[in-house]
C-alpha cells in the first residue's frame, strides 16, 4: 500500500491581546496597515500592508558594473483580528499574522507566555519535541534542544530547579485540536480548520490557556511567574532605572545585558546602540555589555526620562548573509536583573519581570541558610579576588594553593586547581569576587571537580602534595599542609576530615544592607553542595563583606 502525505492541515501563527486592548491600539506606532473589508468570521476585521524599497545591498552591486539594474525588495502583511469570548463571557481579541503581520503589532501589547502555556496545557511531557530554555545567572546559558521524535522531558537535559522554559513545541494529546503546536508569547498550531472553524478553534486556544492542566507534567514552571500587573512593573523599572543610574556613576552592579534570544553567531557577533540621543556615527562592540551601554548613555549626556531608554533604545547586530536583515531588539529586552521589593525576589530577563514564588524561595534560601557560617575574614578591603588572596596570604594557618594546576591521571593539560588556599584544619578554600564579570556558580562545580579527583585519582592527590610542598618551600613560616592532604597511596580517602569553604567577596545590598548573593547563584549551588556533601565532605559558605578601601 502506497503511502500517501497528510493533506488539509494549514498552520496558524495566533497572538491574544492583552484585556482591554482594542485592534486600533494593538499596532506599532510606525504601522499604518489600511482595512479591507471581511465577513467571516463574524466581528473579525482584517488588515493588510505592503511595502517596496533597494535592497541594501544594491549599492554594492552597483560598484562592480556600468549596467543599472533596476532591484527592489517587496513584503506583505496581513493580520486578521477575531473575537472570542472567555469562560466568564467577556470578550478577549486574538490577531492571527501572516507574511510580516508579526512586525506590525506592538509585543506590549499581547499576552506574555500565552502560547508557551497553551502548548504546556496541551501537550504532556512525552510529546515534546523542542525545548527552549535559559539559566539564569551571571552568565545566562540560553539553549535550545530539539528531538528527531516526540520525547520524554526527561530527555531534554532541563534542569527544573535552575532553567527557565522559553519555547515549547510538539503534539497535542488531543489530536482533533491540533497535529502540532509551538509556542512562546505567540502560538503556531497546526491543524485541519474551515475559514468558519476559525472562532471554535480560537476559542479552544483560549480555553486552554486559561486551564491549569500543566501542573500534572511541568508544576515547576510556576517556580518562577510572569509579573503582568502594570503598577508592578513600573516600580520594578524605577529601580532598574537606579540602578543604571549607579552604573553611569562607577558602582558596581549586577545588573548585566545578553541577548533575549538564541543568537547565531556564525553571522557575525558585532553589536551597536541605535535610538534617541546616539550619534549616527556607531561604536561596534564584540558583546553586550552594561558598562558600555552605560558609556554610551555618558558620551551623549543623557539625561532623559527612562521610558526613553525602554521603548526607543536598540540594540543592532550584524546583518544575515541571507537576507541582509538585522536583529534588533530593545536595549531593554536585553537587561538581566535581580532585585528585591517588598520581601519578594524579582527577575528582569527577555523584556518581563518574572516573581519568584514564595515557597520556592523559602526552600532555596533555608538550604543556603544552612551553610552559611561565620566567615573566615569578615570584611575586607579587596576590590578583587586577587586582592583578597594577597590578604588572606599573610595568615600562617593558610597555604596559597591558587594557580597550583595539576594533571589528573591520562589528562594532558587539565590543570586543575585544588583550591585557592588548604588550611591547617583541612578546609579546601575557593574564593570569589563575587562582584566579577564571570558567574559565581562557576566555583561551585570547580570544587566539585577539584574534590572528585582527590578522591579518585591518587596521581592527582601526589601531584597535589607535590605542590603544596614547594608552596611551604616558598614561605618557611608556613609548615605542616602537606602531611594533612589526602595520601597519594591507593585507595578510599576519608572525606569527612575535610571541609569544603566557599569565600565569596560581596558588598551588602544598597537596599536592604543584607549580605547575601544573587538567588540564582543560590539556586545553582543546590546540587554542587548536595554531591559534595553525599561523597562525604563539609560544605560551608563563608560571605565576606567587601568594604571600600580607608
Amino acid at each position: 500500500m502506497a503511502i500517501v502525505p497528510r493533506s488539509g492541515a494549514v498552520t496558524l501563527n495566533v497572538r491574544l491581546l492583552k484585556p482591554g486592548v482594542h485592534i486600533e491600539d494593538a499596532f506599532r506606532d510606525t504601522a499604518d496597515p489600511d482595512e479591507v473589508p471581511t465577513d467571516t468570521p463574524p466581528g473579525g476585521r482584517l488588515f493588510i500592508d505592503s511595502s517596496r524599497g533597494r535592497p541594501n545591498w544594491a549599492p554594492l552591486i552597483a560598484a562592480f558594473t556600468t549596467y543599472e539594474p533596476d532591484l527592489w525588495t517587496q513584503s506583505s502583511s496581513a493580520v486578521l483580528a477575531v473575537p472570542v469570548e472567555d469562560q466568564a463571557g467577556a470578550q478577549r481579541l486574538f490577531v492571527l499574522c501572516f507574511g510580516g503581520g508579526h512586525f506590525l503589532i506592538d509585543p506590549d501589547r499581547i499576552e506574555r507566555n500565552f502560547g508557551l502555556k497553551v502548548v504546556l496545557n496541551t501537550v504532556s511531557r512525552g510529546d515534546l519535541r523542542s525545548l527552549d530554555s535559559a539559566t539564569l545567572d551571571a552568565t545566562v546559558f540560553q539553549r535550545r534542544t530539539q528531538a528527531s521524535r516526540n520525547t520524554d522531558l526527561a530527555g531534554f537535559g532541563i534542569d527544573v530547579q535552575r532553567d527557565l522554559l522559553r519555547v515549547a513545541a510538539g503534539s497535542p494529546t488531543n489530536r482533533a485540536f491540533a497535529k502540532f503546536v509551538a509556542g512562546r508569547d505567540s502560538l503556531t498550531i497546526t491543524c485541519s480548520i474551515q475559514p468558519g472553524q476559525l472562532q471554535a478553534k480560537l476559542a479552544q486556544c483560549l480555553q486552554s490557556f486559561e486551564d491549569d492542566r500543566y501542573r500534572h507534567d511541568y508544576e515547576w514552571i510556576d517556580n518562577i511567574q510572569i509579573v503582568s500587573d502594570a503598577d508592578d512593573i513600573e516600580l520594578l523599572d524605577a529601580l532598574l532605572d537606579q540602578e543604571i543610574a549607579l552604573i553611569r556613576a562607577g558602582q558596581q552592579s549586577d545588573l548585566h545585558m545578553c541577548p533575549p534570544e538564541i543568537v547565531d553567531y556564525i553571522e557575525g557577533q558585532d553589536v551597536a546602540y541605535y535610538g534617541r540621543g546616539f550619534s549616527r556615527e556607531k561604536n561596534w562592540y564584540s558583546q553586550l555589555d552594561v558598562l558600555e551601554y552605560a558609556a554610551e548613555l555618558n558620551a551623549i549626556a543623557f539625561n532623559d526620562r527612562f521610558d526613553v531608554i525602554k521603548t526607543e533604545h536598540y540594540v543592532h547586530m550584524h546583518e544575515s548573509e541571507e537576507t541582509r536583515s538585522r536583529p534588533k531588539w530593545r536595549v531593554y529586552d536585553c537587561f538581566v536583573y535581580e532585585c528585591q521589593h517588598n520581601h519578594q525576589t524579582y527577575v528582569l530577563y527577555a523584556g518581563s519581570w518574572y516573581r519568584i514564588s514564595q515557597v520556592y524561595k523559602d526552600r532555596v534560601d533555608t538550604f543556603f541558610r544552612s551553610l552559611v557560617r561565620q566567615p573566615l575574614l569578615s570584611r575586607s578591603s579587596a576590590q578583587n579576588e586577587q586582592e583578597l588572596i594577597v590578604e588572606l596570604n599573610q595568615r600562617p594557618d593558610l597555604l596559597n594553593m591558587d594557580k597550583t594546576k595539576v594533571n589528573p591521571r591520562g589528562v594532558n593539560n587539565g590543570n586543575l586547581e585544588v583550591c585557592d588556599f588548604f588550611s591547617l584544619g583541612r578546609q579546601l578554600i575557593h574564593l570569589k569576587d563575587g562582584h566579577s564579570s564571570s558567574s559565581i556558580s562557576h566555583l561551585w562545580m570547580q570544587a566539585v571537580t577539584s574534590c572528585d579527583a582527590l578522591m579518585s585519582d591518587s596521581a592527582f592527590r601526589n601531584g597535589v602534595r607535590r605542590q603544596a610542598r614547594r608552596r611551604q618551600a616558598e614561605v618557611p613560616i608556613k609548615n605542616g599542609f602537606e602531611q594533612l592532604l589526602p595520601p597519594g597511596r591507593q585507595g578510599r580517602i576519608d572525606t569527612t576530615a575535610y571541609t569544603v569553604i566557599y569565600g565569596i567577596l560581596r558588598r551588602r545590598n544598597r537596599r536592604s544592607g543584607t549580605l547575601d548573593i544573587p538567588f540564582f547563584s543560590k539556586v545553582s549551588l543546590q546540587a554542587p553542595a548536595s554531591l559534595l556533601s553525599k561523597y562525604g565532605f563539609g560544605v560551608e559558605m563563608h560571605l565576606i563583606e567587601k568594604v571600600d578601601p580607608a
